[in-house]
């Protein structure tokens, strides 16, 4: 994400909590008076609009649609579609921070046949429960999570860094073939 971008998303989050805040302080204030109260909030609830602007703002795109676009121009909708390569880009990203954490292999693997041998799950809760743990863990770590996701994005947004993961890529569908006894 660019600085200007960050910028105006941290003062927008800033001018955002500071108007609620307000409406909080008035709350207190004005206890005893609901008309008083309702008058001061449709005043400062105008201002929303000076904080976000839906016209503007709209076209700063979150994390998850910027990451969309990465994988589709690297490496085309169908990889972006495929969900069995998607969540094994996953897993093996899991398991290098798992290494980083020194977990041993055999604990791996005895996690994943605990998985295995349970009910399967819902997408929607088990993504739920893999951004809560993951940042647990960037807790337990001191890392920042959000600060990590923005410079790998950046990272691998250089035309460098594009043209070495396309070709790790094409390495290991080429590996898979081999396996397989296919030829490309």
């Amino acid at each position: 994400m660019s600085d200007e971008i960050n910028e105006h998303l941290t003062r927008q989050r800033r001018e955002l909590w500071m108007l609620l805040d307000h409406i909080d302080t008035l709350d207190d204030s004005c206890r005893d008076d609901d008309e008083a109260f309702r008058n001061l909030v449709r005043k400062h609830q105008k201002k929303r609009f000076a904080i976000w602007n839906p016209q503007v703002d709209a076209e700063v795109a979150t994390f998850q649609q910027r990451v969309h676009d990465w994988v589709t121009e690297v490496f085309g909708d169908e990889s972006l579609r495929n969900v069995q390569e998607r969540a094994m880009r996953f897993i093996e990203e899991a398991i290098e921070l798992a290494q980083v954490c020194e977990v041993p292999q055999e604990k791996v693997h005895r996690i994943v046949d605990y998985v295995f041998s349970r009910k399967v799950g819902e997408a929607a809760q088990e993504i739920g429960g893999c951004l809560v743990t993951l940042n647990a863990l960037s807790s337990c770590l001191n890392v920042d999570a959000e600060e990590a996701l923005e410079t790998e994005l950046t990272r691998i947004q250089t035309p460098e860094a594009k043209d070495r993961i396309r070709q790790r890529q094409n390495e290991k569908y080429e590996a898979r073939l081999a396996e397989h006894g296919c030829k490309q």
